[in-house]
């Protein structure tokens, strides 16, 4: 798929778009609040400064990725794999769930104790999306449940 068709589909309100092969493409400052790219294949993708809030990447390939100021905020990261992208301790500090997943430096993320600069990834601190007014939101297996929360 390329960029530009991901983008009008989006647009036009389509949010699953698991599976897709985005290696290499141009998503620079797009707005993908919500997207689910699940098991999508992102190599060498540029999503420099895109808002990829709610964004549900579980077992997607990021191998290289430039997430460069990209907000990541709530999104899932479940055994995706970031080996060697360009992205910020403060960034994944950010997301719901590193579980299993592969961080820049290759070390895969286990379930237990996550080091103290990840903390917030799975103790979920900050509004519950639905709450805070995020239109189409879509509760995602990586977020707790509200009503725990």
């Amino acid at each position: 798929m390329k960029a530009d068709e991901l983008l009008e589909r989006y647009q036009a309100g389509e949010r699953a778009f698991s599976g897709v092969n985005l290696c290499g493409a141009n998503l620079e400052r797009a707005n993908l609040r919500g997207i689910r790219l699940r098991g999508a294949r992102l190599r060498w993708t540029n999503l420099r400064g895109a808002d990829l809030r709610l964004a549900d990447f579980t077992g997607a390939s990021l191998t290289g990725a430039n997430l460069t100021g990209a907000n990541l905020r709530w999104a899932c990261l479940l055994e995706a794999d970031l080996r060697g992208a360009l992205v910020a301790d403060e960034q994944l500090a950010r997301a719901s769930s590193l579980r299993g997943a592969t961080l820049p430096g290759g070390k895969v993320q286990g379930s237990a104790r996550l080091k103290p600069r990840y903390a917030r990834a799975i103790s979920f601190a900050g509004e519950w999306p639905a709450k805070a007014g995020v239109k189409g939101y879509q509760r995602s297996a990586c977020l707790p449940d509200p009503d725990r929360v």
